[in-house]
């Protein structure tokens, strides 16, 4: 499933149709305040998936037992 970009002109004019103009500030603090929540959400999980992958490189030490 798809979405294209004149399914999403169509959804901003119904959008913009339905909300009224005084209550534009809030809709629009709202979605900058999802915004940034998804982004450091996103954030997190790429740091989380490349800190795996770090780990995953390094040799384990722990396998290896060192004879004198």
């Amino acid at each position: 499933m798809s979405i294209g970009i004149s399914e999403l002109l169509v959804i901003a004019v119904v959008v913009a149709i339905l909300i009224r103009p005084n209550d534009w500030p809030k809709v629009v603090r709202k979605l900058g305040y999802w915004y940034g929540r998804i982004q450091k959400w996103n954030e997190d999980l790429s740091a989380g998936i490349r800190a795996m992958g770090d780990n995953e490189r390094e040799p384990d030490n722990d396998d290896r037992v060192e004879r004198t």
